[in-house]
């Protein structure tokens, strides 16, 4: 399985919302892994979350709780036009295969 999400690579829209590492490249690596070429968009504050979800159309939702709450950003969500999927980055969890689960629902 791990081989099929490497050579199905796909492109996404991602907003990253304060990654708990100050250097992206963790997650972008474990983006990789799920089988996502992502092109990014980092966020670190209610405002800037606000923003971004009323310009762009994201594809996934990827944040930890550093600085924003799951209630916060389901907030957000409420008020734009789509929902993307929402995937918490938890140290010790394969980010990787969550971010791969939540893609493969949503085309379902």
């Amino acid at each position: 399985m791990m081989l099929a999400m490497l050579t199905e690579r796909r492109r996404a829209r991602v907003l990253l919302v304060r990654a708990w590492t100050n250097d992206p490249a963790v997650v972008i690596e474990q983006l990789y892994a799920a089988g996502v070429e992502p092109e990014l968009t980092r966020v670190d504050f209610e405002a800037a979350l606000h923003a971004a979800l009323t310009k762009d159309r994201f594809d996934l939702v990827v944040h930890d709780e550093a600085a924003l709450s799951r209630d916060q950003i389901d907030a957000a969500l409420r008020e734009c036009a789509h929902a993307p999927p929402i995937v918490k980055i938890e140290p010790f969890a394969s980010l990787a295969a969550r971010v791969a689960d939540a893609l493969r629902a949503r085309r379902h």
